[in-house]
């Protein structure tokens, strides 16, 4: 098997674990901040519509407003933001794990 071929195979989380480190905090973040938006921009379009019209918003995004409103796509964006974060950890201490075997 060759150099590229063997880092397909064991994939690039598993070859640059601070990478996805990295990565899984960055995304977290980013997600806080999107469903954060999301959830003003939805509250000031509220706001701004008359009485009895509806939202139009794209698919799953209309179910989950129909469902929790603008507090619930926030909430979702936060829970996926969390598992983000929940990878990140994982990620540290699968680097933190192999440092200390390293200096074993």
């Amino acid at each position: 098997m060759n150099q590229k071929s063997s880092i397909l195979a064991e994939g690039i989380i598993s070859r640059y674990p601070k990478l996805h480190f990295l990565v899984c905090i960055i995304l977290g973040i980013v997600l806080i901040v999107h469903g954060f938006d999301n959830r003003s921009k939805l509250i000031a379009l509220e706001q701004s519509l008359p009485p009895g019209e509806k939202l139009k918003l794209s698919g799953f995004i209309s179910y989950l407003y129909d469902i929790g409103g603008a507090n619930g796509i926030f909430l979702l964006f936060i829970a996926i933001s969390l598992w983000s974060f929940y990878m990140a950890y994982r990620a540290y201490t699968r680097i933190k794990s192999a440092h200390a075997t390293k200096q074993k």
